[in-house]
């Protein structure tokens, strides 16, 4: 278990850990892993699980949304606020149960902020932050291209699928639909995080948001393969983010 800032760089680890090297690679990788999944689910993401099939990967904030009480005292001492700056993330048996490792890790959640409360500091990781006039003056210290408006937008006749392949990616998200009664979206991407074919059902999501979207959960599911094969030499099989009243 390694308790990271969202830059990346590891706080306090326990457990059985192999070099220096390794547990900054581990930090970094899963800190891309946990800042995507902040980008997806910004204001309610509980935790991120991977899944393979040497172990299991669990990522949570520090101010997850389950610890209101311990949250509020924190934010008034200046410990943590919205920013999502302190995450842990553990590493577990492939048959370890479910039930027991979310309950560890609501329980070490709340033993890491009572121990930040009561040690009387302030916790402000060193990252750097630049209102807009710092960004526009280092802007100006390069060759930067004019904003061009382009439409990056891709349609499934641009990925030249056969009329019978897109029937049947359709059939299958229509009968995924059906077995999900609050199913939200889903999609079928290729490389690249390009849809292939999609079903929107209970949503008010543009199609361009679900575009954004794909494109995200690709490069979350790339970097979570990154991590998995640092971690244990293993492919990602399953990614679950858990959030307050969604799932993807």
């Amino acid at each position: 278990m390694v308790l990271t800032q969202r830059d990346g760089n590891p706080i306090q680890s326990a457990g059985v850990w192999f070099s220096k090297d390794e547990i900054f690679n581990v930090s970094s990788a899963t800190s891309a892993i946990f800042n995507v999944g902040i980008h997806l689910h910004p204001n309610n993401l509980k935790y991120i699980l991977i899944e393979g099939k040497k172990a299991k990967i669990l990522i949570a904030p520090l101010n997850s949304p389950i610890h209101y009480s311990l949250n509020r005292i924190l934010q008034q001492q200046g410990i943590l606020d919205n920013k999502h700056e302190f995450f842990i993330a553990i590493t577990a048996q492939p048959n370890t149960n479910l039930g027991g490792i979310f309950l560890q890790t609501s329980e070490c959640l709340k033993k890491i902020k009572t121990t930040l409360i009561t040690s009387g500091e302030s916790f402000k990781p060193p990252l750097v932050q630049f209102d807009e006039q710092r960004i526009q003056s280092i802007i100006k210290g390069f060759n930067v291209k004019e904003n061009e408006n382009f439409n990056f937008k891709v349609s499934s006749f641009s990925l030249n699928l056969s009329e019978n392949m897109s029937m049947e990616l359709r059939k299958v998200l229509s009968n995924f639909s059906i077995a999900i009664p609050d199913l939200k979206y889903a999609y079928i991407t290729i490389e690249g995080g390009f849809i292939a074919s999609k079903i929107l059902k209970n949503t008010n999501d543009k199609e361009e948001n679900l575009d954004n979207i794909s494109a995200m959960s690709y490069a979350l599911f790339q970097t979570a393969n990154r991590c998995a094969w640092l971690l244990k030499k293993m492919n990602a099989e399953n990614i679950l983010l858990d959030c307050e009243n969604s799932f993807q």
